[in-house]
């Protein structure tokens, strides 16, 4: 049996980063295949032609007469006060009139 020379073991070296380079190479665009394949089938399930799309003059007029809700002004807000205060307010006790009958929601 010979020696192995130099050039040999550079041979082989550059053998072994080629079918390193071939496996990942193979991985990569096995990979992106997969994941543009993918993408075609989701586009393809909820894609929506032109036709089909539903416009918001459609919607007004299913619902003509609703108006958007506007938010209050802040001289329009009402305090509430604190979380303390509230849960006083709902007690029993605190939700008689000064006559003593109990005030109902109807009041």
């Amino acid at each position: 049996m010979r020696p192995a020379k130099a050039y040999d073991l550079r041979i082989l070296a550059a053998a072994a980063l080629l079918q390193i380079a071939i496996v990942a190479s193979v991985l990569v665009l096995s990979t992106m295949y997969l994941v543009c394949s993918e993408a075609r089938r989701i586009r393809k399930l909820f894609y929506l032609e032109p036709d089909d799309c539903i416009s918001f003059e459609e919607l007004a007029d299913v619902y003509p007469g609703f108006e958007p809700v506007r938010a209050a002004e802040p001289e329009q807000l009402v305090d509430i006060g604190s979380p303390s205060q509230r849960a006083n307010a709902a007690s029993p006790a605190l939700s008689r009139s000064a006559s003593g009958a109990r005030r109902t929601n109807v009041d």
